[in-house]
């Protein structure tokens, strides 16, 4: 194994597990830590302590936990920020679960016995198909939170919430409502991406490119002010345009030929 890397055993009864000087080995093997397609980490932080969790898709995943995917929770200090989602009975700080046929609700739990400010963040939405709504449904007041928008999240924690206080929100599940337009259209001519979406006429909205690997080519923020047009990617291919003004969102295909 590289430096500066580890490895964690699960056992059952009381197994004994020894290395010496024999298990070092020299050679050029690379870091064994990637950036995971279609996972997103959450972290919490809050009382100068630290925890993260994590959930993903994964065509190997079953609704049952698999230690070769799967990671059971490890529990920190009472006064430490607590973080973990379920599958089945288990309580997980890494949840590979089969990518859903529709949208998907994966509820966040969190504890802490501090009471006081507690951040969130949220990283890898991008490995995400873009075309795929990521939020944050908050229960104790009701918010929704756009991830591809927002990748931070901060409230105040008391003592007595519940822990099942987070859901994660995959897609549009039925009565979340999704905001949606199709009165729109997109092109690219001569190096520049023209947008003309007449519901958002007038407004102020948010403009993101991905690419087909959902890594962000483009974002910025510009008036729907009839037809408009940003830079287009200077490579070929398929790019996502995402476009979204007062919780609506207009989602397209444009082709760089």
């Amino acid at each position: 194994m590289p430096v500066g890397q580890a490895l964690m055993v699960m056992t059952s009864g009381s197994p004994v597990l020894t290395m010496n000087n024999s298990a070092c080995v020299h050679n050029t093997q690379a870091f064994y830590k990637s950036a995971q397609a279609n996972t997103l980490k959450i972290s919490a932080q809050s009382n100068n302590y630290y925890d993260e969790t994590f959930v993903g898709f994964n065509d190997s995943a079953g609704q049952e936990f698999d230690p070769q995917l799967d990671g059971f929770k490890l529990w920190g200090l009472a006064d430490a920020p607590q973080l973990w989602t379920e599958k089945g009975e288990s309580r997980l700080s890494i949840n590979q679960l089969p990518p859903p046929a529709g949208a998907l609700i994966v509820p966040l739990d969190f504890k802490t016995n501090f009471a006081g400010q507690v951040t969130l963040n949220f990283s890898g939405v991008d490995s995400y198909d873009p075309t795929l709504a990521i939020r944050l449904k908050d229960h104790l007041n009701g918010s929704m939170t756009n991830l591809r928008q927002n990748s931070t999240y901060v409230f105040t924690h008391d003592t007595t919430n519940s822990e099942k206080r987070f859901s994660l929100v995959f897609g549009y599940p039925d009565g979340v409502g999704k905001n949606i337009t199709n009165e729109g259209k997109a092109f690219i001519s001569n190096g520049r991406i023209y947008l003309d979406v007449t519901s958002m006429l007038g407004h102020l909205a948010n403009i993101t490119v991905y690419d087909m690997l959902g890594q962000l080519i483009r974002s910025q923020e510009k008036t729907m002010d009839g037809i408009i047009s940003i830079e287009a990617p200077l490579a070929q291919g398929v790019y996502i345009v995402n476009i979204s003004s007062e919780g609506r969102n207009f989602v397209t295909k444009v082709i760089n030929k």
